[in-house]
């Protein structure tokens, strides 16, 4: 299955931010940065998952950290190893970029991604020991319009009935690098919030709900299998 060039939102000059925070236990802390990995069929769509780096300016990820030791930038590591197996198997070509902010953009740009999902977690006032569900949930940034909205909503749907916080919608976004200039549609994934303890511990976890990333897409695009559609597709692009 293929989708034109033409349908995808006009790409914008924004400066490139980031988001987020995540690493629970000692698993999670920060691995050497490797090349992008990639897997899945040669013909499936294209899907880059882009793994949070806090680099403040510098040449490097630096740890960003929230409840329990949790960072961010580790812990989107492993939610991105644990949705790709998830797209590789229902016939997609994903690819993990750990890179620089910019260096992921302009990777995921050349390796012709369809849909672009930066993976993340978001910050609020950090209340590790807080019952307080509002304190937490998933939101999925994009850039707003008719099209660009319809996979942020079906992947806050997917993620966030798991999530224990139940802040939980989509947010336009055109600040972001990310979203304003990869040509792919972006779905900026903040999977839950580092500094809400439920959070965390969900966060921590991702091989028990990672798959729900891969199905949003799924929703989105009429899980095409072999160039074809076996759903009902939700996304008009």
């Amino acid at each position: 299955m293929t989708i034109s060039s033409s349908l995808r939102r006009p790409r914008r000059l924004a400066a490139l931010t980031a988001a987020g925070g995540v690493a629970m236990l000692a698993a999670f802390t920060a691995a050497p940065a490797q090349a992008d990995v990639e897997q899945g069929p040669e013909n499936g769509v294209r899907i880059y998952l882009s793994q949070a780096c806090h680099n403040r300016g510098g040449p490097e990820c630096a740890p960003n950290f929230g409840c329990f030791g949790y960072d961010e930038n580790a812990g989107s590591a492993a939610i991105a190893r644990a949705a790709a197996g998830h797209f590789a198997a229902r016939g997609y070509r994903v690819r993990i970029g750990d890179g620089l902010t910019e260096n992921n953009i302009s990777n995921s740009n050349a390796f012709g991604a369809v849909i672009h999902i930066p993976i993340h977690s978001n910050a609020g006032t950090e209340d590790c020991s807080s019952t307080n569900a509002a304190q937490g949930g998933t939101q999925v940034l994009h850039y707003g319009g008719a099209g660009d909205d319809q996979l942020a909503g079906i992947m806050t749907q997917e993620v966030g009935a798991l999530s224990p916080g139940t802040s939980d919608h989509p947010v336009v976004r055109t600040d972001l690098g990310e979203i304003t200039d990869t040509s792919a549609r972006a779905a900026y994934l903040e999977s839950a919030f580092h500094t809400f303890g439920s959070d965390v511990e969900f966060l921590s976890n991702p091989d028990g709900w990672a798959d729900r990333i891969a199905e949003a897409v799924d929703r989105c695009l009429g899980a095409p299998r072999d160039g074809a559609l076996t759903r009902t597709k939700e996304c008009t692009w």
